[in-house]
């Protein structure tokens, strides 16, 4: 009797200590569990939330400057007052003292004019009234060889001038963007005895001469070559 006390208080002491064992065993594993799910949505929400900031951060660009954006489509595009490649123009100088004569010239087909004192300038794809203030600024804020000066720009007539087999030759309205094959479907067509393969264009800048086989502009319009003021159309007779 004497030795069975303290071994029942020996048992019970042990069994509490297992008992309390097993609930602080327990209540790790549930935050262990707790922490790994809580791991395991912010792993999944985190595609989610790149994928809807759009991955790495972008920079919308700035639209562009319109006579930068026009430049180098060399004025193919938009409003009539838009000088082209081809346009026979004449820069006017006044209010300076002993102002040369006016220049007159074709825009080159990389869309440049030369001016007097030997400066060259983009005129393409501006409008008459951008250039006059461009030109103005040059000789005046940039290059400073006037206090002031007064520039006109003059613009002839545009045309493109179309031959040989077709059934409506002579001279066409240039207005807008044109290509070889509208010059041809204007000047009502080829007649029967065109050679359509062999279309020679000679361009009004330069005098240079570009050979188009419309037929494979006629498939792939992407053959179907501009055709810019002041050009000349030649369609060849074929000898079948």
């Amino acid at each position: 009797m004497f030795f069975r006390l303290p071994l029942v208080r020996l048992v019970a002491t042990g069994v509490f200590v297992l008992l309390l064992e097993s609930v602080t065993r327990a209540a790790k594993l549930t935050a262990a569990e707790a922490g790994d799910s809580t791991a395991e949505k912010r792993k999944q929400a985190a595609p989610s939330t790149k994928s809807a900031a759009g991955g790495k951060a972008t920079t919308q660009a700035p639209a562009a400057d319109s006579a930068t954006n026009s430049a180098p489509r060399l004025g193919f595009h938009g409003s009539m007052d838009v000088l082209r490649m081809g346009d026979s123009v004449s820069v006017i100088y006044s209010d300076i003292p002993s102002p040369p004569a006016p220049s007159t010239q074709q825009i080159r087909e990389d869309g440049k004019i030369t001016l007097h004192m030997n400066y060259t300038v983009t005129a393409a794809g501006k409008t008459r009234g951008d250039l006059e203030r461009e030109i103005r600024e040059l000789y005046v804020d940039q290059a400073k060889v006037y206090r002031d000066i007064t520039i006109a720009i003059q613009t002839a007539t545009r045309f493109v001038s179309i031959g040989g087999e077709v059934r409506t030759p002579g001279a066409l309205p240039h207005n807008g963007d044109l290509t070889v094959l509208k010059v041809i479907n204007a000047a009502g067509g080829f007649t029967d005895f065109a050679k359509k393969t062999s279309v020679v264009i000679t361009r009004a800048s330069d005098k240079s001469q570009i050979t188009v086989d419309c037929k494979r502009a006629q498939k792939d319009p992407s053959k179907d070559v501009l055709v810019y003021p002041g050009d000349a159309i030649f369609v060849k007779k074929s000898i079948w």
